[in-house]
């Protein structure tokens, strides 16, 4: 392992933290010289993740130990992958519709588009 590498690991806090972003939630847990335990409790569950004394960290979702490892920024993406479908079911947000392209053209001095300027009207 790199010194790059070790700048990337990731405290379990985080990992749960990250987590609460996208399922809500309250993160709990404690870090002794034993080992530690965090937990973040949410709508569908809960993820414990802890560290026993050898320092390989156990990831248990619902009760279920799902991820077994060292380092926690690798075992973050498959754990963002076993909750994306429930990130999914709020649909996507997109500005590609034609009822609300309006709203996001500028229009740099106020002036409309097709519009002539007064002078030239005049002439």
């Amino acid at each position: 392992m790199g010194w790059f590498d070790i700048l990337k690991i990731m405290s379990p806090r985080q990992v749960l933290e990250r987590m609460q972003e996208i399922l809500g939630g309250e993160v709990k847990g404690t870090s002794a010289r034993a080992g530690s335990e965090f937990t973040l409790n949410h709508d569908n569950g809960y993820i414990k993740i802890q560290q026993r004394g050898t320092g390989e960290y156990f990831v248990s979702i619902n009760g279920e130990t799902k991820f077994k490892g060292y380092n926690l920024s690798k075992i973050l993406p498959d754990l963002e992958d076993e909750f994306g479908e429930m990130e999914k079911v709020a649909g996507a947000v997109t500005t590609s519709s034609p009822a609300h392209s309006h709203l996001f053209r500028p229009t740099f001095g106020g002036a409309r588009r097709g519009r002539k300027k007064k002078s030239e009207e005049e002439d």
